[in-house]
């Protein structure tokens, strides 16, 4: 069950990921909004393809992950209305991507619980480990910057976080199972 909750075979791939685009953003936040739009997008479909399959993945293993489902199907509607209405999601991007870090935040909230229903040693990293895309979608999404070229630079930040975060968090896992912790 631990293996399962936290050593996903994605989350590095996606950490860095996370870190690459997030530097990108810091560099160059007055990157043209329509490439990021674009990006989102196909970003979002991939995430979103990789989070349904991660679905039926473990429905095969008689494993129910409804949250897997339920974010892939959000994801693949925010990539489709990106890449079909870039300028309608330029206009509200604060709010966008707030929006998608509090997904990826409500999507580990079962693990994390699992972590601390299983009294998990260092159970208190997994917590903030999830608190943080909470906190920092919220802000995004609550009270978006007046300044688009902020937001993408905030975000940036954000992602950057984010991807360093769920790096520290597979590897750690990696490590408490090839030492015998396990729920």
């Amino acid at each position: 069950m631990y293996k399962l909750l936290w050593s996903r075979p994605n989350t590095v791939l996606m950490s860095i990921i996370y870190v690459v685009l997030g530097i990108v953003l810091i560099l160059f936040p007055g990157l043209s909004l329509r490439v990021i739009c674009t990006g989102l997008g196909i970003l979002s479909l991939v995430y979103a393809l990789l989070r349904i399959w991660r679905y039926v993945k473990a429905r095969r293993e008689d494993v129910f992950l409804p949250g897997e489902l339920v974010v892939g199907i959000l994801l693949a509607l925010l990539g489709a209305i990106c890449l079909l209405f870039p300028s309608i999601v330029v206009s509200i991007l604060p709010a966008t991507l707030g929006f998608l870090l509090l997904l990826e935040g409500i999507s580990k909230l079962p693990s994390t619980w699992e972590a601390v229903k299983g009294k998990l040693p260092n159970m208190w990293i997994f917590v903030v480990m999830n608190a943080i895309p909470l906190v920092l979608g919220a802000i995004l999404f609550f009270n978006p910057f007046s300044v688009v070229e902020t937001v993408v630079l905030f975000f940036g930040i954000c992602l950057v976080v984010e991807g360093v975060c769920d790096l520290i968090a597979a590897l750690y896992s990696k490590s408490s199972a090839s030492s015998g912790d396990s729920l």
